[in-house]
């Protein structure tokens, strides 16, 4: 036994070394686009935002609708200031010109016209976008390329929710549009930046759902890719729907066909599959600062867990608040935000928020309650309540960027849903449909 599960951690890592190895590469292949086929299009690019506040509301004045100018400036400069010449030390070493006294987003602006190099060090993430975004800049704007991401997580919903029609999944093939609807995913054009994990978990979904039938170690090998790929490609935005929603929708599937098991026996399968995902996740960061600390020659370790640990419990910024208001703020202001805050705690939008949902959810329940499943209803509560978990553990991060993390609740929606599907009398709405219909008939008889 031991033997065969040391084979298949061999497996696993050898799974991950494959994907990173072949997003590196990919990541140094674009170096050799030169500068000056994508100047133009840079250009246009930085115009759009030299004269903008980095962090944009518009008139709505909705924190939900902010454009994060500023990480889309980071991910643009760093694109910018990669050498040719230098592939692999420039693939590793994450720099970005930033604009000193005019400002991040002049800064981009400066850097390509004016030739200024970059002088802040940003080795933390892997900035893996650069993948698309730079051979991209070929042809298009970094407004027409949020175009085409949005356009891609449109295509890959749509594509979910036909595969699981195809596969009798009536009720996830609904559920899982509403619950990126609830977050309001179509507002990713607004920054680059809010893309990769929407994208990522879509795509994955649709793996996990597609060979779901292949067995555990299959989705514990996906958990794996998914891992690498948020790692590699986002900036620490909603990371953990790229696991989580292809995990509810395995439920959901083994729900529907009458094979979940106790949720007890269930539960080693999504432990499995969160730390597959969760070690792959990790190591790619660690990844990242050990080649470049490698190649560059210099200790890139010490400022990239400076910054995580300020993600966790940072309270030295003068927008945040002493720790102790600090963490429920950053689960309250999640909340307020999903249901339309224009404060990062805003108690009003809270407050109606959670009133109208619970009326809804309540009366729903209250009146087509039916026999109740504990087993996906205990499974569904697991993985929605992780979201607000991961805000109380990031909290300085959740709080200031709860603009965008609070997205990661596409996944307490879908549970939401999940639950209330399962444990309502769905044969009572069917046969209230019927009576209608009958009814109908009646009267164009009569008639």
């Amino acid at each position: 036994m031991t033997r065969l599960n040391f084979r298949y951690i061999l497996k696993y890592i050898l799974i991950y070394m494959v994907t990173l190895s072949i997003l590196v590469l990919a990541l140094i292949a674009t170096t050799a686009i030169p500068n000056e086929a994508i100047y133009d299009n840079m250009v246009k690019s930085a115009e759009c935002y030299k004269n903008e506040a980095p962090y944009q509301q518009d008139e709505s004045g909705k924190l939900n609708r902010i454009a994060d100018n500023y990480a889309d400036n980071i991910l643009l400069n760093i694109l910018w200031n990669m050498k040719s010449d230098t592939p692999l030390q420039s693939a590793l070493n994450t720099q970005y010109y930033n604009g000193e006294e005019n400002g991040l987003n002049y800064g981009l602006y400066q850097t390509i016209t004016e030739g200024k190099e970059p002088n802040t060090d940003y080795t933390r993430y892997w900035h893996g976008m650069v993948v698309f975004l730079r051979p991209l800049h070929l042809w298009f704007t970094i407004a027409e390329i949020k175009w085409i991401g949005l356009g891609a997580a449109v295509l890959l919903l749509i594509a979910n929710s036909l595969l699981l029609l195809s596969r009798k999944q009536y009720f996830a093939a609904a559920a899982l549009p509403l619950s990126y609807v609830g977050v309001h995913f179509w507002l990713i054009v607004k920054s680059a930046e809010y893309q990769p994990a929407i994208i990522i978990s879509l795509l994955m979904s649709l793996l996990f759902v597609a060979l779901e039938k292949k067995g555990e170690r299959w989705l514990v090998s996906l958990a794996v890719i998914s891992g690498v790929l948020i790692g590699f490609f986002d900036f620490l935005t909603t990371e953990i729907m790229t696991i989580l929603i292809p995990l509810a929708l395995v439920l959901l599937i083994r729900q529907a066909e009458g094979s979940l098991k106790a949720w007890k026996d269930e539960l080693p399968f999504l432990i499995k599959s969160m730390l597959a995902w969760g070690i792959s996740y990790g190591i790619t960061f660690v990844m990242k600062w050990s080649m470049a600390s490698l190649v560059l020659g210099e200790n890139k370790f010490l400022m990239a867990f400076s910054s995580a640990a300020e993600r966790v419990a940072g309270t030295g910024s003068e927008e945040t608040q002493p720790l102790y208001l600090q963490i429920p703020f950053a689960v309250i202001g999640n909340l307020s935000t999903l249901f339309g805050g224009i404060a990062r705690v805003d108690l009003v939008a809270l407050g109606i928020g959670l009133l109208v949902s619970i009326g809804v959810c309540g009366s729903v329940f209250y009146l087509f309650r039916g026999d109740y499943h504990k087993d996906i209803t205990v499974l569904m509560l697991l993985l929605g309540v992780i979201p607000y978990i991961r805000y109380l553990v990031l909290n300085n991060h959740s709080y200031l960027h709860e603009f965008f993390t609070y997205r990661a609740q596409a996944v307490s929606i879908l549970a939401i849903l999940s639950i209330l599907w399962y444990n309502t009398d769905r044969a009572f709405v069917g046969k209230r449909k019927k009576q209608g219909k009958n009814r109908k008939r009646q009267n164009r008889k009569k008639g």
